[in-house]
């Protein structure tokens, strides 16, 4: 009988991961899919089905935008892109 033992599971640090979105152009020898939007919001989930990986939104905030996950660069179209603020 072990009385008024409790047991205490030891502390466990943890881990913070942090990242940070830049935009880098991918040249065409990258095998990066380029995608050119209208929008300054997408959604990208790496495409493929279950291949891909989580849906993350993506913003644009000058020109273009690399997804984090599997490098698809999205490129703003010319004279689009223009906020409502909404």
């Amino acid at each position: 009988m072990h009385g008024n033992r409790r047991y205490h599971a030891p502390a466990v640090p943890l881990l913070k991961v942090e990242y940070q979105m830049i935009s880098a152009p991918a040249s065409e020898n990258s095998g990066a899919e380029i995608f050119h939007v209208d929008d300054r919001t997408v959604a990208c989930d790496g495409g493929d089905g279950a291949l891909g990986h989580p849906r993350v939104f993506l913003r644009i905030t000058d020109r273009d935008v690399v997804c984090p996950y599997c490098s698809r660069h999205y490129i703003l179209n010319d004279g689009a892109g223009h906020d409502t603020g909404h």
